[in-house]
């Protein structure tokens, strides 16, 4: 008759152990799940916000060529695109330009 006692009580603990152990286990996945979206939807803002910065970048360029295009179609005024100035380097394979040609 002992037995059976121990056996209930020991029965009843485990149940009670199975009950608690099941009852924090949804609670922990809700809490993963809820980090994780906070994550998710950081991740996501920055990215659209990365998006709309390149969205105006895109935008900013496509201007600034628009303009280029138009200076370039009003015709020759001096037309120079580079304010570099122009420097010429022999190619390996060519012969160097002779600047003195002998006629």
């Amino acid at each position: 008759m002992n037995c059976k006692l121990w056996g209930g009580r020991l029965a009843c603990l485990l149940v009670a152990l199975l009950l608690a152990g099941c009852a924090s286990a949804p609670n922990e996945q809700l809490l993963t799940c809820q980090k994780d979206k906070e994550q998710l939807l950081a991740t996501i803002s920055q990215q659209r916000d990365a998006n709309r910065a390149m969205h105006e970048q895109v935008a900013s360029l496509e201007s600034r060529l628009d303009q280029a295009e138009k200076q370039l179609a009003q015709g020759p005024s001096g037309t120079r695109v580079s304010t570099r100035p122009v420097e010429v380097t022999p190619l390996p394979w060519r012969a160097p330009a002779d600047t003195n040609p002998k006629r």
